[in-house]
Order: structure tokens, then C-alpha cells, then sequence
């Protein structure tokens, strides 16, 4: 392997761990937003257990609750795509290192980069359903004061 080489592969690895970064991010982001939602599940689901709490307000409770747990689902499968993107990417920067002595690995990274880039996008489509949710289920804990 000549040096041009070696640095024509070092060169090709620096892409996915932009992508690497970016993915890095939104885990971040979503595991932010994973403990807010635990947390606001927990306390919703004490009020509810309250026994000074009004059956009025159990009612609404019940249904925000269901929103929650729709939203924590999306928003965990999110989290765990992201996460399989990101070994996607990964993946890439090992073969891209490798294919300068391995011939035959010169066309997986294109297939893993696009794998990554898919998951990525569905992970961030999870995001924007829960984000729709997130909506109803603030209408639900304003009803009854507005």
C-alpha cells in the first residue's frame, strides 16, 4: 500500500465521522428528550395515583398518558435507529480504511453509507411523529383551563 493511498483512505474516512457527529447529536437531543418524557410519565402517573386527585383530572391524566407512552415508543425506536446509523457509519470508516489493502471492500462502504443515511432518516421521521403528539398532548393538559 502506497502512501498516496493510505491517505486517499484517510481522506475518504473523514466524511462518516461528520456523519458520526451529526448522529451524535441527535442521540443527544433524543436522550434529552427520553428523560424529560420518563419524568413527566412518572409525575403524571403519582398525580394520578394521588388520591386527593379529582376523577375530572384522572380522566385527562389517562389520556395523556397514552399519548406518552405512543411518543416514548417512537422516541425510543428513534433513539435506537440512531444508534444503528451510527455503527452503519462506523462500519464505513473501518472498511474505507481496510479497502486500500482489501480490494474486495471498495464497494461496502457505499452500501453502508446508505444504510446509515436511511436510518438516520427514519430516526429523525420518528422524531417528527412525536413532535406531531407532542402537540395533542398539551391540548390535553390545557382543556380544562382554556
Amino acid at each position: 500500500m502506497s502512501g498516496q493511498d493510505t491517505q486517499a483512505a484517510i481522506s475518504a474516512a473523514v466524511t462518516p465521522v461528520v456523519m458520526i457527529s451529526a448522529n451524535a447529536i441527535l442521540i443527544s437531543a433524543i436522550n434529552s428528550k427520553h428523560q424529560s418524557m420518563s419524568d413527566r410519565l412518572r409525575a403524571l402517573t403519582a398525580e394520578w395515583r394521588n388520591e386527593a386527585t379529582p376523577a375530572a383530572r384522572r380522566e385527562a391524566i389517562v389520556g395523556e398518558l397514552k399519548l406518552f407512552y405512543q411518543r416514548l415508543r417512537w422516541v425510543t425506536w428513534s433513539h435506537i435507529i440512531l444508534y444503528m446509523a451510527t455503527a452503519c457509519f462506523i462500519a464505513m470508516v473501518i472498511v474505507i480504511a481496510m479497502s486500500p489493502s482489501l480490494e474486495e471492500l471498495s464497494g461496502a462502504s457505499l452500501g453502508l453509507l446508505i444504510a446509515g443515511v436511511a436510518l438516520m432518516f427514519v430516526g429523525i421521521l420518528l422524531e417528527l411523529l412525536d413532535l406531531a403528539k407532542a402537540r395533542a398532548t398539551v391540548r390535553l393538559e390545557i382543556k380544562d383551563i382554556l
